[in-house]
């Protein structure tokens, strides 16, 4: 007469914590081993953008702000 017995295994939820963790793991893993993102610089209106750069032409304040930003150095109004 052979006695079988009755051999438990890990139980579903066992596993499932154990993929759980696995996947936090590697998660984490993977986002700080990621490499900085590049400095971004991002110059822009919401408003309408001008279509010339001409300080004569700037109808509306968010394009004579943009003109004034990146001429000013380089003329003078009067």
């Amino acid at each position: 007469m052979t006695l079988s017995r009755k051999v438990k295994g890990i139980s579903t939820t066992a596993i499932v914590a154990i993929i759980a963790v696995l996947v936090v793991v590697a998660g984490l893993y993977w986002y700080f081993t990621l490499p900085p993102p590049p400095p971004t610089l991002i110059w822009g209106t919401t408003d309408s953008v001008e279509m010339t750069i001409d300080p004569s032409q700037a109808y509306d304040f968010f394009g004579w702000c943009i003109i004034q930003q990146t001429g000013l150095t380089l003329v003078e109004i009067r």
